[in-house]
């Protein structure tokens, strides 16, 4: 069974939504072993600098590269990513697991992360 981390950087913080993602991964449990992981999103000033915003990404980077499973794929969602349908997203998958690749992390930024054009070193499949 393949195992599947949704690696979040903020967290759920409204009820309604916290219930969402419990029934979702109640759901998706028959199919593939999956976590939700929430990292908290540094913390900046009202009007962050440049600077400030850029201190704040690479403390968020290291905490996510404290979290990446060692063997496992990296999918960056990005809103300049590819859109797949669901059956697309399932065939990708089933793809992945054919070669090998058992556990799956779908990354999901903060409200400052950048486009993954600006992230250096960014070479992950990237979808929205």
């Amino acid at each position: 069974m393949q195992k599947v981390t949704i690696l979040c950087v903020g967290k759920l913080k409204e009820k309604f939504y916290i219930d969402a993602a419990a029934e979702y991964v109640k759901r998706l449990s028959r199919f593939c072993k999956l976590e939700l992981v929430e990292l908290p999103e540094e913390r900046l000033p009202e009007d962050p600098s440049p600077a400030q915003i850029e201190a704040a990404l690479l403390k968020e980077a290291a905490a996510i590269r404290a979290k990446l499973p060692s063997g496992a794929a990296l999918i960056a969602l990005c809103v300049e990513g590819e859109p797949r349908s669901s059956e697309a997203l399932a065939r990708q998958m089933a793809a992945w697991a054919s070669q090998g690749v058992g556990h799956l992390v779908f990354l999901i930024g903060g409200s400052f992360t950048p486009p993954s054009k600006q992230r250096p070193g960014c070479g992950s499949p990237c979808l929205p």
